[in-house]
């Protein structure tokens, strides 16, 4: 048997629970989360690889692994929106604009999309890199946006028409 430790969780231990009640095997999830302090958790029906929260605090964003992006109301823990990009790859990194109303990220084809969070609308949609982009971020004042990818390659944006710089 083997045994890890997550959270002060002996996950062991909960897997002999999961067997002996009959939990679904993803359960072990809540049941370590119960033990190990965490807040809540968020289901989702895909691999989350990367999330963030807006800058006021007030929503949090979900890459999914089958090319969704969610959007969740933190007040309440509620799934307020799931955005469905044009591609359906893996995202694999989400940003908020400084002011919260932009919502970029990186895809596993190398699309960069930014979003309007308060429509769900996209902005811009474009063909950024030739490999996946693992890392988004925007400048301070929100006027850059930068994408990381495994081409090799860091490129600058102009948020205000989606030119590269």
């Amino acid at each position: 048997m083997k045994w890890w430790v997550i959270g002060g969780v002996v996950l062991a231990i909960v897997s002999v629970l999961i067997i002996r009640t009959g939990l679904q095997p993803c359960a072990w999830l809540d049941i370590a989360c119960k033990y190990s302090g965490c807040l809540c958790t968020l289901k989702h029906e895909s691999s989350v690889t990367s999330i963030a929260f807006s800058p006021d605090g007030t929503t949090l964003a979900s890459g999914l692994g089958n090319g969704t992006v969610w959007l969740w109301r933190m007040a309440d823990r509620t799934l307020i929106r799931i955005l469905r990009p044009t591609t359906s790859t893996s995202i694999l990194s989400v940003a908020f604009s400084p002011d919260g109303k932009i919502l970029a990220w990186g895809s596993e084809d190398g699309s960069l999309q930014l979003w309007r969070v308060d429509e769900g609308a996209p902005l811009y949609i474009l063909k950024a890199h030739t490999a996946a982009i693992r890392s988004v971020a925007f400048s301070p004042d929100g006027k850059t946006l930068a994408s990381g990818s495994m081409d090799g390659t860091v490129r600058l944006w102009q948020v205000s028409d989606g030119v590269l710089l």
